[in-house]
């Protein structure tokens, strides 16, 4: 967020519209694949508009289990990409 605060003031606006877009974009797809999968493992019959009460501990374990994933997974993407700038900065200073 370093670089963002360093863009001219007319474009500050746009960046973050942008950025806000994207963010509910990929909250948008992360729902969506999180309701895939746990629907689709947990809900095995329509014979009442209310889920069973096996169905519904099932996809509340699901949506923890899936929540706690995608977090950690986030977590080692980050610490991932934070390896490889230091790295670059390294390369680069040796230069």
């Amino acid at each position: 967020m370093e670089a963002a605060q360093q863009l001219p003031d007319h474009l500050k606006g746009e960046f973050f519209q942008i950025l806000e877009e994207m963010q509910v974009r990929d909250s948008v797809a992360l729902y969506n694949r999180l309701l895939d999968r746990c629907f689709g493992e947990c809900v095995n019959s329509f014979h009442s508009k209310k889920l069973e009460s096996g169905e519904s501990q099932c996809m509340n374990t699901c949506t923890q289990k899936f929540m706690k994933m995608s977090q950690r997974a986030g977590q080692r993407f980050q610490e991932h990409q934070m390896k490889q700038q230091q790295q670059g900065i390294q390369q680069f200073a040796e230069q």
